[in-house]
């Protein structure tokens, strides 16, 4: 190749990134109001990550400085783990309920009620039925090396009863 196909290519490359910066600040998402209705929505979500067992999905919902009943983001992942090896393979159904939401413009206080069932072949087992406390913030996350970032809420501090390990 030749040496002006080189900078041809090079100027090229420079103009689309340029081109697409505006694009990319579109992408540029804030993370919604914390209202009852986004509680219950941003909880929905949390359930069904935790019903399909996805562990990384559930750690990426909290901040990495989080502290999740008492623990490091480290240590609740290998309680995760044991959990859900402790429950087998049987699928998993969980029912939030009394949800309070307490916010002001970045943090905001969830409480609620939740009943986790494992379901049996004809009927379900309660597992555990407990008060829980989420304290979430909304963090800015990092995309395409800092090129563009999202608001979301995360969790940072959660407290409540948790199955016996």
């Amino acid at each position: 190749m030749q040496r002006s196909s080189i900078v041809i290519i090079i100027v090229a490359v420079i103009l689309l990134i340029l081109a697409s910066l505006p694009l990319l600040s579109r992408l540029n998402k804030k993370a919604p109001p914390m209202d009852q209705i986004t509680a219950q929505q941003w909880l929905d979500n949390a359930c069904a990550i935790a019903q399909n067992r996805d562990i990384d999905g559930l750690m990426n919902l909290c901040a990495p400085d989080a502290r999740i009943f008492g623990r490091d983001t480290a240590q609740c992942r290998l309680l995760l783990v044991q959990l859900y090896k402790q429950a087998g393979s049987e699928p998993i159904k969980i029912d939030i309920s009394n949800l309070r939401v307490s916010a002001n413009s970045s943090t905001a206080t969830v409480d609620f009620t939740a009943d986790v069932t494992q379901m049996g072949d004809s009927s379900g087992i309660d597992w555990i039925k407990s008060n829980y406390r989420l304290i979430l913030q909304k963090r800015e996350i990092k995309h395409w090396f800092g090129l563009y970032h999202t608001e979301r809420w995360q969790v940072i501090e959660a407290d409540g009863e948790i199955p016996q390990e």
